[in-house]
């Protein structure tokens, strides 16, 4: 099962993707939507974890300037 990987601003920023063997039963349909959910919170996660190290970058290159 796979599903995009989304930032905030819903751009698809990768992919997240779990693995079933034949043995193993199908997920449910309550597992399906943990794992949307989790992945969801993922992807604002790593947008947050971007955004604060562009900013970090903006102040270290402006606090060069000086």
């Amino acid at each position: 099962m796979g599903v995009p990987l989304s930032n905030a601003n819903n751009a698809v920023i990768g992919a997240a993707v779990l693995q079933f063997y034949a043995s193993q039963e199908p997920c449910t349909s309550a597992e399906q939507a943990l794992f949307l959910f989790v992945i969801r919170h993922i992807g604002y996660a790593l947008d947050r974890m971007l955004y604060r190290s562009q900013l970090e970058r903006q102040v270290w290159l402006r606090t060069c300037e000086l």
